[in-house]
């Protein structure tokens, strides 16, 4: 499913309406910017605090748990960024507080655009800030407040659609760009309260727990007590979307009560359960769903491959059965994309054998290797290709796709000739993609097929035009630099890495991690170590999600 994102979800610290909102001041006193935290709480002195102006980052001059001091005397006339954490005294919360400010005449100015600055700003003024106020974005959506959600559903007798994603995933990007906005979705959702809830937020961790949420973009619609009654999973066209939501509208009944019905024998409250756990990725409860159904679909096989994929993971005495599973689905379907990627991850668990590749699956790949250059080649072709499929929506790269699959079984048969044929295809098709900047998920879900076809350049400079389209977004400088990374560019990269961390608070340990391998690569050990001990410093650092991240620092530290 190349377009599914299922990977761990990352999240850090921030969020609208928390606890420490409203409780710190911030106050111009001659050339020093002065800060004060409301009693019950305190600044967090052993996580970083910083000054950011014109590019350059200072530490305060004076840091203790109930005043804050950073020297101003650079400032004047020019817009900066200033950052700190708050933490309650029972510490059951620290979070960051991160502003943007123009120091004019001695006077502090919110910066340009800064809703949470202009909310410091009244904080410094000792006017209150409100912890229940909505934000709406510009498809009506509201903004990390699941409560204030239920609350309006409640009042109105409303169902409510959640977005959970994050500004890093091509598909909740696409989501965001391609079908939020159209009049197709905005009909099918118009009835709903909508909101979006960014997953690398702490405020939202709980949510994403609760609801089991283990891939990218999920959508769900519960009623108002919070009760889930319908999941979609991954990036659909407004279309596709709009006519799914609408059916799902038409029946609304919890999960409870349908796997009740479920149990006593309803199929259609089965295939319901089975829909549902596929989408939550539970794939043993999806196999068990489906086995009763006897279904033949690919997405049975999808569960079963990839429930028996996690045993392998975990268990190498399971490749057998995970063998026996691929053969079972290919041989289902053989001319199907199931059976074509299944191949391909059949010659993938024989790849470090001494022996190479047993004869039958060398079989299998070159069943591959007829059935699809005739597909790969037309675009009418590729797209019924996977319409039957259906699992996963792979427009507008689905030729690409084929390619990338023909060109897997032409490595592990170690046909070169025909994989250079194949790679100059994808090169061709690709130079002739229509791409856009206002389109950026579809250019980072053409990443991974650039890379394929050995585009360095095409993918350096659509990654750049994002950079160009979107400067405020940590996601496209964070990308560059990895890419700069990767074609050991590390020169290219640390200006990336720096706006990176500069930019992304929520994936600031991830990217100052980023940062401080840059900055090794470049013999810049003193600053290397620096940004370690910053990254280890955050409160994030600490919990057992960022546990390896966290290892990974102290690794890299030994080796300064």
């Amino acid at each position: 499913m190349k377009s599914l994102i299922i990977m761990s979800l990352f999240l850090s610290l921030g969020a609208y309406a928390r606890l420490s909102d409203g409780k710190a001041t911030l106050q111009v006193e001659k050339t020093k910017l002065v800060g004060h935290v409301a009693a019950g709480f305190h600044f967090n002195k052993e996580a970083p605090a910083s000054l950011m102006v014109a590019g350059q980052e200072s530490t305060p001059v004076k840091k203790e748990e109930k005043e804050l001091i950073f020297d101003l005397s650079k400032a004047e006339g020019k817009s900066f960024q200033v950052s700190f954490y708050v933490c309650d005294d029972k510490k059951t919360v620290c979070e960051e507080h991160k502003y943007d400010y123009m120091l004019k005449s001695g006077k502090l100015l919110a910066g340009a655009g800064s809703a949470v600055a202009s909310a410091s700003v009244q904080a410094s003024q000792e006017k209150s800030v409100k912890s229940d106020k909505v934000h709406m974005n510009s498809h009506g959506f509201i903004e990390n407040n699941i409560e204030a959600a239920l609350k309006k559903a409640d009042k109105e007798k409303k169902l409510v659609l959640v977005d959970y994603g994050a500004p890093w995933c091509p598909a909740c990007v696409r989501l965001e760009t391609e079908v939020f906005g159209t009049k197709e979705f905005k009909g099918a959702t118009k009835k709903l309260v909508k909101v979006a809830l960014n997953s690398d937020l702490a405020a939202n961790k709980a949510f994403g727990d609760k609801y089991q949420i283990k891939a990218l973009p999920t959508l769900l619609i519960l009623n108002a007590q919070g009760e889930e009654l319908y999941r979609s999973l991954d990036f659909k066209p407004a279309k596709s979307l709009s006519q799914e939501l609408t059916v799902a509208l038409k029946k609304t009944t919890s999960l409870v009560e349908l796997e009740k019905q479920a149990e006593a024998g309803d199929r259609t409250a089965q295939m319901k359960m089975a829909e549902n756990a596929f989408n939550k990725l539970d794939m043993a409860a999806a196999v068990k769903w489906y086995e009763k159904l006897q279904d033949k679909s690919a997405f049975y096989a999808y569960a079963e491959m990839g429930l028996w994929a996690e045993k392998n993971e975990k268990d190498k005495k399971d490749r057998d059965g995970y063998i026996q599973v691929l053969k079972k689905w290919i041989a289902q379907d053989p001319n199907s994309y199931t059976a074509a990627s299944a191949r391909n991850d059949l010659a993938a668990l024989y790849a470090e054998d001494k022996k190479g590749l047993p004869e039958d699956v060398k079989a299998e790949l070159n069943k591959n290797m007829e059935l699809l250059p005739a597909i790969a080649g037309s675009a009418q072709k590729s797209h019924e290709f996977f319409t039957a499929w259906s699992v996963s929506d792979l427009k507008p790269f689905e030729q690409e796709e084929v390619m990338s699959v023909w060109l897997s079984s032409a490595k592990s048969l170690k046909k070169d000739d025909i994989a250079k044929q194949i790679v100059t295809q994808l090169k061709d098709l690709l130079t002739k993609k229509d791409l856009s900047a206002k389109r950026p998920g579809e250019i980072m879900t053409g990443q991974s097929y650039f890379r394929t076809a050995g585009m360095k350049a095409e993918e350096e400079a659509w990654l750049v035009k994002l950079v160009e389209a979107y400067p405020d977004t940590y996601v496209y400088h964070m990308r560059l630099a990895r890419f700069y990374s990767r074609n050991k560019e590390h020169a290219k990269a640390l200006p990336e890495a720096v706006k990176a961390v500069e930019l992304g608070p929520e994936w600031r340990l991830q990217n100052l991690q980023l940062l401080a391998q840059t900055q090794k690569e470049l013999n810049q050990k003193e600053e290397a170590k620096k940004s370690i001990e910053r990254a280890l410093a955050l409160p994030e650092a600490k919990l057992e999600r960022y546990k390896k991240i966290a290892q990974s620092l102290e690794e890299l530290k030994k080796t300064l």
